[in-house]
């Protein structure tokens, strides 16, 4: 088969909704009513909703199932919304004002999601009545990239100079719809005439879900004064999984010695296998944020909500649609608390020891503010004591042992630099290996760059002699956002919990955990 640069499409990944209604009012006298639905989706929450498309028309159906799906990009990170209005449809060429009206209701795509196989139900509703009959939207990822491979390589008949020390090493690369190729992997320089690596990599990365993707496997000399290519070949994923397979690159040869093929499943099958993200908060109430009743406080309550307040909402928003229970624990750390007056680095905000939890987002916000008179702002700021308490929720044998554990998301909330620092990165190499992401979120303007070691995007982070399995913390500053509107809002959400996903995909596929057949 022949493979040309930039043939391929990049493929996105999208959600495929299904629509269905059942019981709908019967509007016609001589037989059922003919629904049609209109679907909008809003693209940031200040804005209007825009049409997406409609169903067809099905006539004389009061549990209608519509053939017409939906493709929608789908990103974890945003509040997206849809509207769907049902109508109707007496007259052919009318307009939608000229048709029998039967309600509507607003779904966020996020809960669909979650609500799995079974799709999510809402009672149809008409100027804040609830009306007869209900719509059910089902979501169902397509072109999805599950293929994970563990490829065994070489490389051989390779020249060495008359001194010996001949450096090589191999890249591989995909086309761009533009013609251009971005590398995807390169291996490590090595000497000698042959030599062989291994290469563990899922298709997303290697093709982005197309196995059929032109790439391009190019070996280099390796020179100081700039690296040699000494040949190319163009391929495709398809035949780089075969056993066996050789390619000539110039002077050289790659084998391909040996190819185990395995399945990385995406976040939506985890989700829809019955994972639950579990959000907790831990709220930074060192005395370098400033008494809350001073204007100069980061946790003042005036007429604009605060940085704290800003930050906790704009993420719980997006993951409250995949806690079922939506209940929340809430912490803080760095004050003095009652009846005591002891400083405590890690306190429920309610106050109750046995059960830190509230319900929602709100409940959270209220707790929140509820708290802040009745505890005196002090230090240091410890991270450690709240990161290993959230372990130890992650941790629970009877979580661990669920075909598809519960996740913990944990967000810290903080305007200052992390006093036990040594203590802190511990506790993230040792959770690294639980079902456990942390979020931190700085407020104010700090220096916050210590908290880039701990964010350890490009290499792993390491403690006492130990290295992380995995990066679990993506860390933010909250003042490189407005969030003055809803829109910079959803940016900061977005933003923030970009990385979950992978995180949890990438816990799963290192402990094994697949989910159920009915994913």
């Amino acid at each position: 088969m022949t493979f040309n640069p930039g043939s391929a499409a990049v493929p996105k990944t999208k959600i495929e909704l299904s629509i269905e209604c059942k019981n709908l009012e019967n509007l016609d006298f001589t037989s059922l009513s003919d629904p049609l639905v209109v679907v909008r989706h809003r693209v940031s929450n200040t804005g209007p909703f825009i049409e997406l498309g409609r169903t067809e028309q099905v006539k004389n159906d009061i549990n209608p199932k519509f053939a017409k799906k939906f493709e929608y990009e789908y990103f974890f990170e945003i509040v997206q919304t849809i509207e769907l209005e049902i109508f109707d449809i007496d007259f052919k060429h009318g307009s939608l004002n000229d048709q029998d009206y039967l309600g509507k209701a607003q779904m966020n795509i996020g809960e669909i999601v979650s609500a799995g196989s079974r799709g999510l139900t809402h009672k149809l509703k008409a100027k804040g009545k609830t009306l007869k009959g209900s719509i059910t939207v089902r979501a169902e990822e397509i072109q999805p990239a599950r293929d994970f491979f563990n490829f065994k390589m070489s490389l051989s008949g390779l020249k060495t100079s008359m001194f010996g020390g001949s450096r090589h090493f191999l890249e591989i690369c995909r086309a761009n719809e533009d013609g251009s190729f971005a590398t995807v992997y390169r291996s490590k320089e090595q000497e000698g005439k042959s030599f062989s690596f291994n290469l563990d990599i899922g298709s997303r990365q290697l093709c982005n879900g197309d196995l059929q993707r032109t790439l391009e496997l190019r070996l280099f000399k390796y020179k100081d004064n700039g690296h040699k290519l000494i040949g190319s070949k163009q391929s495709s994923g398809e035949d780089l999984k075969q056993s066996g397979k050789k390619f000539s690159l110039g002077y050289g040869t790659l084998s391909i010695d040996s190819v185990k093929h395995s399945q990385k499943f995406t976040f939506l099958d985890y989700i829809r296998g019955g994972m639950q993200m579990n959000f907790v908060v831990a709220i930074d109430f060192t005395g370098s944020n400033g008494a809350y009743q001073d204007p100069r406080s980061l946790h003042h309550c005036g007429q604009t909500p605060s940085q704290y307040y800003q930050a906790t909402q704009s993420v719980g928003q997006v993951i409250q649609d995949y806690d079922t229970d939506k209940l929340y624990p809430v912490f803080g750390f760095g004050a003095k608390i009652p009846p005591s007056g002891n400083v405590s680095h890690m306190f429920p905000c309610n106050f109750n020891n046995q059960n830190p939890f509230v319900q929602g987002i709100d409940g959270i916000l209220t707790t929140y503010y509820n708290c802040l008179p009745q505890i005196q702002f002090y230090g240091p700021t410890n991270f450690s004591p709240v990161i290993n308490e959230v372990a130890r929720m992650a941790a629970d044998p009877g979580n661990l042992e669920k075909p598809v554990p519960d996740y913990f998301v944990l967000l810290i909330i903080t305007d200052g630099i992390i006093t036990d620092m040594d203590k802190t990165m511990e506790a993230i190499v040792n959770a690294s290996g639980l079902p456990f992401s942390i979020i931190i979120v700085g407020v104010g303007d700090a220096d916050f760059s210590a908290m880039d070691a701990l964010d350890s995007d490009d290499r792993a982070l390491r403690a006492n002699g130990k290295t992380a399995s995995r990066d679990i913390v993506q860390f933010v500053p909250f003042k490189q956002f407005d969030t003055s509107n809803r829109a910079s809002q959803q940016l900061l959400a977005q933003h923030v919990l970009a990385e979950i996903p992978d995180q949890v995909t990438q816990f799963m596929f290192q402990n094994k955990k697949t989910p159920p057949p009915s994913y």
